[in-house]
């Protein structure tokens, strides 16, 4: 019984907390480094400080392009316990567009919704030097 405890310990890899290999980046540099590993992260609560889970965090911005402007959202949701994470937005336009653009994270709109909910409150609680996410916080209130 040691020893297959041993060889269960020894074959698990390394474990990252909240599902972290999920939003590493797939797209890499020609020098080999991950495009980016950014994005939006944070909690959202009611008015009474109650976690809402199965909000919709919406994401969206505008690359220019050769052709103009190209509006690009996608969305993230909330879990049981209020968080969510999205996807790099430099990510997702290089998923779509083939692109490789700068972002800067204060021209995206990220917005916080879920039925029968108005957003109140939109928390900017940090901003990374470079990479990693941004963390911004929500408030809904419950429409009468």
């Amino acid at each position: 019984m040691f020893a297959c405890a041993i060889l269960l310990w020894a074959s698990a890899g390394p474990s990252r907390a909240d599902g972290d290999d999920y939003f590493v980046s797939e797209l890499f540099n020609p020098d080999g480094s991950p495009i980016s590993q950014g994005g939006f992260a944070g909690i959202v609560k009611d008015a009474s400080g109650k976690l809402v889970k199965d909000a919709t965090i919406k994401i969206a911005l505008k690359v220019e392009t050769g052709q103009g402007a190209f509006p690009i959202a996608y969305n993230a949701y909330t879990n049981e316990l209020g968080r969510y994470r999205s996807l790099d937005p430099k990510g997702v336009v290089a998923d779509f567009l083939a692109i490789d653009v700068e972002i800067d994270p204060k021209a995206v709109d990220v917005t916080a919704t879920k039925d029968g909910y108005e957003m109140t409150r939109r928390f900017v609680r940090g901003r990374p030097k470079s990479g990693g996410f941004y963390e911004i916080d929500f408030v809904l209130k419950q429409k009468p």
